[in-house]
């Protein structure tokens, strides 16, 4: 679809290896907009439907008739976005439409009906020339094309913003699908930086200072006169850019770096008999390449128990409450993820624990669905509990009790590992000889794993916020629903 100075609009079919005007959905669309088309964008979800947008401010939305014919079927203006506008972005599963204009933004949603509504949340973003949306529709990132670009979450609060310094003359971007990465075309330069530190609520994001520490430069590239637009494969690992110039360029991603889980912190402390703790909510999962595969792949938590903690219960549940983006359906057993709740709930796994004495906790069996964010979001839910074994027989508790107290602090390991992993398109099979076949283990590894050392004692450990525990797995017995 191309638009030009003068308000029209056209669109194009590929058929037998070309563009085309004159066949299916193509054709021309003529006199609707009365000054030059600065946006047009297909919804993400269906071809059927497109909005456009010209520099005063009037948009419109077409959809295909089932004669082939686009028709307006709403038409409106963009009344806070200034005098002049810039851009228009759905939202990946268009519900949402995101302009931008000389003095602000506005953003529309989707009713019932099919027809957008202004969202009216009180929104002051500042003047926006470039703005875009990630891929699970959790961030928009807005640019003013000066010194302004700014993260901001679904519900449009700020989450961070760039330096000003650092963000002097941003006029395109792209971000990546696991969102640890932006890339700018600003003035001569392509600069990527690292986001995986980006506050994911706006309230971690309490003062200017903070946001700009969230953000660091990773890498710059410079080989265009000007950059006008960067693009990020679907694989996140290669760049294109564009320049004034005319020339196109591809950028090849870094050489293949291996999968990870890491913890933000080696040790646990928790409270014996006390609430439940989370076991680490700044877990990271890191596939830098982008070539793992998940799908029947196992999540296991294993307890390295001491001879003496024999007489130690220990629970590993999720938190499901609703400000949780995991969920756990209690009948079937499927783990969902849902990114925010104006998106749809993924099942990416089946909790599949049963009672185990080999010290399992928990083992959840992922799908094709899971990903590095569903499995991140996974490991940041989990919760631990740990408590005296109790006995019918007072005198048998009391010496759990003492076996607790000899076995001392530090006397329990957690062991988080994802076994059985595969990759998309990795060919482990070029790795030959002894030194290559250890090279590619370690690019390749078939499971990955981290170490939480547990610190019980019998003082106050703050309990877990927000909300209620979906499901529990005991070492000595079971409570799973």
């Amino acid at each position: 679809m191309t638009g030009d100075s003068e308000g029209n609009l056209r669109v194009w079919q590929f058929s037998d290896g070309r563009w085309t005007e004159n066949i299916g959905a193509a054709q021309g669309l003529s006199g609707k907009h009365s000054h030059a088309i600065v946006a047009a964008r297909f919804n993400p979800r269906d071809p059927d439907e497109f909005i456009s947008l010209d520099q005063r401010g009037q948009w419109r939305r077409w959809q295909l008739s089932p004669q082939n014919v686009w028709e307006s079927v709403q038409s409106e203006r963009c009344e806070l976005a200034g005098e002049d506008c810039y851009s228009a972005t759905y939202s990946p599963i268009g519900r949402r439409v995101l302009f931008g204009g000389s003095a602000s933004g506005e953003c529309w949603h989707r009713m019932d009906d099919g027809a957008f509504a202004r969202f009216e949340q009180v929104w002051e973003p500042g003047p926006i020339r470039e703005a875009i949306v990630s891929a699970d529709g959790v961030w928009w990132v807005t640019s003013d094309g000066d010194r302004n670009v700014a993260f901001w979450d679904a519900n449009l609060q700020r989450l961070a913003k760039l330096n000003e310094d650092d963000a002097l003359a941003v006029r395109s971007m792209d971000v990546s699908d696991d969102r640890r990465r932006l890339v700018t075309g600003q003035g001569k330069r392509i600069v990527v930086w690292d986001t995986s530190r980006v506050a994911r609520t706006a309230d971690e994001s309490s003062n200017d200072h903070s946001e700009h520490n969230l953000i660091s430069e990773l890498l710059t590239l410079e080989e265009h006169r000007a950059v006008v637009a960067v693009n990020l494969s679907a694989n996140d690992r290669d760049l294109l850019s564009a320049g004034t110039e005319g020339r196109t360029v591809i950028w090849k991603g870094r050489e293949i770096a291996p999968v990870a889980i890491t913890p933000s912190s080696p040790q646990l402390f928790c409270r014996i008999g006390g609430p439940a703790v989370l076991i680490d909510d700044g877990f990271v999962v890191s596939d830098p390449s982008q070539l793992v595969d998940f799908e029947g792949t196992e999540f296991v938590v294993d307890s390295n128990q001491s001879p003496a903690a024999n007489a130690m219960e220990e629970l590993i549940e999720f938190r499901t409450s609703d400000a949780s983006v995991i969920r756990w359906n209690r009948e079937t057993g499927d783990l969902l993820y849902q990114a925010h709740e104006n998106l749809v709930p993924i099942v990416f796994g089946k909790n599949e624990s049963i009672p185990d004495s080999t010290g399992t906790l928990i083992r959840v069996r992922l799908n094709k669905a899971a990903d590095v964010t569903s499995v991140q979001a996974l490991l940041r839910s989990l919760t631990y509990r740990a408590d005296i074994q109790r006995s019918e027989s007072p005198e048998a508790s009391e010496t759990n009790a003492d076996g607790l107290s000899s076995a001392g602090s530090g006397a329990r390991k957690l062991q988080l590992r994802i076994e059985g992993l595969k990759y998309r398109d990795a060919d482990r099979g070029q790795l030959d000889g002894q030194d290559n076949k250890k090279l590619g283990d370690e690019l390749f590894p078939d499971s990955i794993e981290a170490t939480i050392e547990i610190d019980l004692n019998r003082t106050e450990t703050p309990a877990v916020q927000g909300g209620d525990l979906a499901v529990e797995t005991r070492r000595s017995s079971y409570r799973g629903g």
